[in-house]
């Protein structure tokens, strides 16, 4: 070996052993400076509530700001997207629920990414019930009276939703099998489903609990059925999924913080730390009450892992009844 390639390999050693400490350095300083939290809905929904009460109870433990930033479209798939193409340091830190998850990648659709692959999964960040709602007007009260009004009017009975498989997907589902047509209106975000509900364009809505229970309590809407397999604590009096004979499938509507594949563990582990101080947090745990949320925030990533593996399969078995491709 002559002195010149001793010279190019002891250099490359060093200059190696200077980028892995200069990593570890950025790792023990993180954060250094605010966190970009990117939730891939509009502003006003519940997700975008989740996403703002735990990035606030999470900034006691970073030491840092979170700006939450909503970038919505196709879906949550335009967000999602951002998120996995950021530089991998962990101050651009994604939000998303199951939709570009779990069921987009069912229904056909080519996503510019694979979630599995391309991100790490940092935590749980809550789930949340849906219900279907209708005007306080309208005579039909159950569960049993929609589907009584889809068999009278065939295809004229409206409901309407936030884009997202997750919402038609369990629609389908039950309409197929109580042998009924409903018209599934989608909106870009759940506030402008519930705008036409309340303004008479449409019969009925799907609505976050958070978003529903305000207008439930002004008089506004009557809620028909939880999405659920169990009542919600803050709607003790609605009924689940459960309590019918109509057959349904519950959407699991929970969602996950996640970062771009190559963040350091360090800094993943910081994250999961302080979402798991979050969970803890009364002020936040106080609202998610009220608003009928599920405090499922935080916990291993192997928990939030297996969690989504076994949503994945509910998804898988119903995916074998009904056409998903007609969901993307």
């Amino acid at each position: 070996m002559t002195v010149r390639s001793s010279l190019i390999r002891c250099s490359a050693t060093l200059l190696a052993g200077a980028v892995l400490l200069s990593g570890l350095a950025s790792a023990q300083e993180y954060p250094a400076r605010p966190v970009r939290l990117v939730n891939p809905n509009l502003a006003g929904g519940v997700s975008d509530r989740m996403a703002r009460t735990i990035g606030k109870a999470m900034e006691a433990s970073l030491g840092q700001s979170i700006v939450v930033e909503n970038k919505p479209g196709a879906a949550s798939v335009l967000g999602v997207s951002e998120v996995l193409r950021s530089k991998p340091d962990g101050y651009f830190v994604g939000q998303t629920c199951l939709g570009p998850v779990v069921i987009l990648p069912l229904t056909g659709e080519k996503l510019p990414f694979n979630f599995q692959e391309d991100a790490i999964i940092v935590g749980m960040m809550g789930g949340l019930d849906t219900l279907i709602a209708t005007r306080a007007d309208n005579p039909v009260s159950t569960i049993e009276g929609v589907i009584a009004d889809a068999k009278a009017n065939p295809g004229k009975v409206s409901i309407g939703m936030a884009q997202s498989p997750a919402n038609s997907i369990p629609l389908a589902y039950m309409a197929s099998r109580a042998g009924v047509e409903l018209t599934l209106v989608s909106y870009r975000g759940e506030v402008q489903a519930l705008a036409d509900l309340l303004g008479g364009t449409l019969q009925y809505a799907i609505q976050s609990t958070g978003l529903a229970i305000p207008q439930l309590q002004a008089g506004k809407i009557k809620a028909i059925q939880v999405l659920a397999t169990k009542r919600n604590p803050a709607l003790p009096n609605v009924p689940s999924q459960a309590d019918t004979k109509v057959p349904g499938f519950p959407p699991d509507s929970y969602c996950v913080m996640f970062v771009p594949k190559g963040t350091p563990n360090a800094i993943v582990q910081r994250l999961n730390r302080s979402l798991n101080e979050a969970a803890k947090d009364k002020e936040l745990l106080a609202i998610w009450s009220r608003e009928g949320l599920v405090p499922y925030i935080g916990g291993t990533q192997a928990e939030s892992m297996d969690f989504l593996k076994e949503v994945s399969n509910r998804w898988v078995s119903v995916a074998k009844e009904i056409d998903f491709s007609k969901h993307r």
